[in-house]
C-alpha cells in the first residue's frame, strides 16, 4: 500500500497517463478507418484501411491493450481508495463499474486483433483455400465487427455508471470538504456519465452520436483535470475525511 504523502501523486500520474493513452488509441482509429462497425457494405472497406494502415492499428492495439488492462485498473483502485471514506456504496459501485468496463474493453481489443488478422487474410489471401477477398473472410470480419462494436459501447456504458457514482460522490461532498477536488470536476463527471449512457440511442437515431463525442470529451477533461488536481495536493491525506455528525 502506497504511503500517504505518495499516493496523490501516483494517482496523478496514473490518471494522465490514462488520458495520454486514450487520445493515442482514439486518434489512431481515427486514422485507420472511418467505416461504420455496423453495416455490411463497409467491412470490405474496413479490412482495406486496417491493412493500408497496419502500423497504425498496431500501435492503437498496444496502446488500447495498456490502457484496457493496466491504467484503467490502476486508476479505478486508486479513486476507489480515495473516495472510499466519503460513501463506501457509491465507491464501491464505482470500482465495479469501471472494472467492468475493463473487462469489456479487454474483449474488444481482442475482436481488434482479429480484425487485423482479417484484414491481411482478406488482401493477401487465409489458411486452406482462402483466397483474396474471399466473402467468407467478409462475412466473418463482420460478426466480428459488430461483436467488438457492442462490446465496446457496453463497456463505455459501464465506465459511464463509474463516472456517475463518483461524480455524485463528490457532488455530495460539502463545499469546503478537507481533501475535495473541486466541484466542477463532480458535474463534469455527471455530464460525462449520463452522455455515455444516452449514446446508445446511437443505434436508432444517428445524430445521438454527439453524446457519444460529448461522453469522450468530458471524461477526458474530467481524468486530466483530476489528475493534475492530485498532482497538486502530493501531502493530503489519501482519504478524504468523513463530513462531520452533528451533535
Amino acid at each position: 500500500m502506497l504511503p500517504t504523502d505518495r499516493l496523490h501523486a501516483f494517482a496523478g500520474v496514473v490518471l494522465l497517463l490514462l488520458a495520454l493513452g486514450i487520445v493515442i488509441t482514439t486518434v489512431c482509429s481515427i486514422a485507420v478507418t472511418d467505416a461504420d462497425p455496423f453495416s455490411k457494405s463497409d467491412v470490405s472497406k474496413m479490412l482495406v484501411d486496417i491493412k493500408d494502415h497496419d502500423t497504425v492499428h498496431a500501435i492503437g492495439l498496444v496502446s488500447s491493450v495498456v490502457v484496457d488492462s493496466v491504467l484503467s485498473i490502476a486508476a479505478a483502485a486508486v479513486l476507489f481508495r480515495f473516495f472510499r471514506s466519503r460513501n463506501q456504496t457509491l465507491a464501491t459501485l464505482g470500482l465495479v463499474f469501471i472494472l467492468a468496463g475493463a473487462v469489456c474493453f479487454i474483449v474488444n481489443d481482442g475482436g481488434t486483433a482479429v480484425m487485423g488478422t482479417l484484414a491481411s487474410d482478406f488482401k493477401n489471401g487465409g489458411a486452406g483455400k482462402l483466397g483474396a477477398g474471399s466473402d467468407t473472410t467478409l462475412e466473418i470480419a463482420h460478426v466480428i465487427s459488430i461483436f467488438t462494436g457492442v462490446i465496446g459501447q457496453m463497456g463505455a456504458t459501464a465506465l459511464s455508471m463509474g463516472l456517475l457514482s463518483f461524480g455524485v460522490i463528490m457532488l455530495g461532498a460539502e463545499a469546503g470538504a478537507a481533501a475535495m477536488p473541486p466541484r466542477w470536476l463532480g458535474w463534469g463527471a455527471l455530464v460525462a456519465g449520463i452522455a455515455g449512457v444516452l449514446a446508445w440511442f446511437t443505434i436508432v437515431i444517428d445524430v445521438a452520436f454527439v453524446f457519444f463525442i460529448l461522453s469522450g470529451i468530458a471524461s477526458l477533461i474530467w481524468i486530466i483535470g483530476l489528475g493534475l488536481w492530485f498532482l497538486r495536493t502530493p501531502q493530503a491525506s489519501d482519504v478524504m475525511e468523513p463530513a462531520a455528525t452533528p451533535a
